[in-house]
């Protein structure tokens, strides 16, 4: 079961289809995968709906759309345009819309330059992070896109369908089709102190980055109060599962305090 940030008691969602993403990220994915919601990242304060990290498979950046198939009236790959009861409205292509999410994350581990492979690699100076990007349907099936022309638009294996995000989905296949979305990893997973960085370095202006992982991993979301070093934790569940995470943190030999 992964972290989600804001908790699901906490995050407020755009849509259903955001909502039942959600939920399956936090119950699908590995227990050390982070996931946060719309939080906004970089010097620009970017808004991505959903950014995945792991120490093995590295991040992912997704973005959600609620359409149905009948109200797309054409695609290419910079613009979508919507029949709403507004008229026809043009939005962004959710996949370049990812894509540019995706590459302003990538800048900023390389203007830090601690997540880059060392001089004489064959890739010095590029991100050691392994990263992608995708798009999710949540109101179209893959049966109903691949009977489209709109796979000459959106990339299949860069898309995740309502019929493959369901309550009752494989949870070992949903993983499988994200992490397909991200570049192959080229070198060993991420150290503890790696992934504690790339965490710091993408959401520090919520003072994650002043949280040891160990944390992060067990209490999250934890959020700061003021400029004191006192900290309140709020639980994502059941008050039982929230004692049950004091407990296991404070049995912890290796603990850390801020």
């Amino acid at each position: 079961m992964a972290i989600l940030i804001p908790s699901l008691g906490f995050a407020r969602f755009d849509s259903r289809g955001e909502l039942r993403l959600a939920e399956r990220l936090k119950d699908f994915l590995e227990e050390n995968a982070v996931v946060w919601h719309n939080l906004p990242v970089g010097p620009r304060n970017r808004h991505p709906d959903f950014i995945i990290i792991h120490p093995a498979n590295g991040l992912l950046v997704l973005e959600v759309k609620d359409w149905r198939l009948e109200t797309i009236v054409s695609a290419d790959k910079t613009k979508v345009e919507l029949l709403t009861s507004r008229g026809v409205v043009r939005e962004s292509n959710p996949l370049e819309q990812a894509r540019k999410y995706t590459f302003e994350v990538v800048r900023t581990l390389e203007r830090d330059g601690q997540l880059l492979f060392p001089p004489g690699h064959r890739l010095a100076g590029r991100s050691i992070v392994p990263f992608g990007f995708g798009s999710v349907f949540t109101n179209i099936t893959r049966k109903q896109f691949d009977q489209t022309d709109l796979k000459e638009v959106f990339s299949g294996h860069l898309c995740l369908f309502k019929d493959e995000m369901t309550e009752g989905a494989d949870p070992e296949e949903f993983r499988s089709k994200l992490w397909r979305m991200v570049h192959p990893r080229l070198e060993e997973p991420l150290s503890m102190p790696q992934f504690d960085r790339l965490r710091a370095l993408l959401f520090r202006r919520f003072g994650y980055d002043r949280l040891p992982c160990l944390w992060t991993m067990r209490l999250a979301p934890i959020l700061r109060i003021g400029r004191s070093r006192s900290w309140t934790f709020i639980r994502s569940s059941s008050r039982a599962a929230w004692a049950r995470g004091i407990a296991s943190f404070a049995a912890s030999p290796d603990r850390a305090r801020p």
